[in-house]
């Protein structure tokens, strides 16, 4: 399982502590975002865009993801 969970890796995208990822698409968008720390703990979910034009909806990893042992200071 391990070697699977380091194949998605080469089409994923480093996000540090701290930082955010945004979408720049369509409104009213859901998609499914996985999740990967560095111990290779893994969770996923559905998550939405903002609703109006230049808003964002904030999904933190350690509310949302609970299978990720995130830190929170």
């Amino acid at each position: 399982m391990e070697e699977e969970q380091r194949k998605d890796m080469p089409s994923a995208e480093l996000i540090k502590p701290g930082e955010k990822y945004t979408w720049d698409g369509t409104l009213s968008l859901h998609m499914r975002v996985h999740v990967m720390n560095d111990k290779l703990q893994r969770d996923e979910r559905a998550c939405f865009t903002g609703p109006t034009l230049n808003s964002e909806n904030v999904y933190p990893i350690s509310e949302y993801f609970k299978k990720i042992d995130a830190k929170t200071d």
